[in-house]
């Protein structure tokens, strides 16, 4: 896995520009394009609040709040020459089961990052999901194996460069940072990679998979809720 982390300013845009479409469409479509930025997938709980949404925009419910996709959402926008780089991350205390006072180093170019089982490397990507962006954020857990007392809240300190400048800056868990919410974290959960019934790899670029899985999630709720009353109707493929 690259470390470098360097921001990629076209997978930002990808992102914007689908935010700034998004504007005009219906609110839990708005909604569910948030859910997918964030969580990758819509799972049944997904499925069933944009279902209530849907029917509360028509009438045929009580109205339920929403939360569409937003600018906070998305990685900002920097300059041509602002690019961000992460430089280290030093856990003080509480993310985790990780070794207090501790730092990571990235190097330049590639780090390879080596551990047996529960060493902590999760919890390191964890720490990167939750301060930078990535399409399927996971909750940062104290260490529950402290007793007596209750756990403490994560404190960790992330160094960054941006362009040939070096800077330091505290994430304690809470909104992502601005120049460090630019890094852009790309595991597994990023590439989508799908197989047909001829076995044929089809590899959908970050951000542009969010219309198939919209269109997918249009059948969804249409699909449960008629199936009872029209059994001869069937999703569009």
């Amino acid at each position: 896995m690259n470390l470098t982390l360097k921001f990629r300013r076209t997978m930002a845009n990808v992102l914007q520009e689908i935010q700034t479409w998004s504007a005009d469409r219906p609110t839990w479509q708005r909604d569910a394009l948030r859910r997918l930025v964030v969580n990758g997938e819509l799972g049944a709980e997904d499925i069933e609040a944009l279902t209530a949404i849907c029917k509360g925009g028509h009438g045929l419910t009580e109205k339920v709040a929403a939360q569409p996709l937003a600018k906070e959402h998305v990685p900002k926008r920097g300059g041509a020459e602002q690019a961000v780089s992460l430089d280290s991350i030093f856990h003080h205390k509480g993310v985790n089961a990780l070794a207090e006072n501790q730092t990571l180093k990235f190097a330049s170019g590639l780090t390879i990052v080596y551990g047996d089982n529960g060493a902590g490397k999760t919890g390191y990507t964890r720490i990167l999901k939750q301060a930078c962006r990535a399409r399927r954020q996971e909750t940062i857990l104290s260490n529950v194996v402290i007793t007596g007392v209750a756990p403490p809240k994560p404190t960790v300190a992330i160094k960054y460069k941006v362009g040939t400048d070096a800077a330091a800056r505290e994430w304690t868990g809470g909104d992502a940072d601005e120049f460090v919410s630019r890094v852009s974290i790309f595991d597994t959960h990023c590439a989508a990679v799908y197989l047909n019934e001829r076995t044929d790899v089809a590899f959908l670029p970050f951000g542009l998979d969010l219309f198939d899985k919209l269109v997918r999630a249009h059948a969804k709720p249409f699909a449960q809720d008629w199936k009872p009353n029209n059994a001869r109707w069937t999703p569009m493929p």
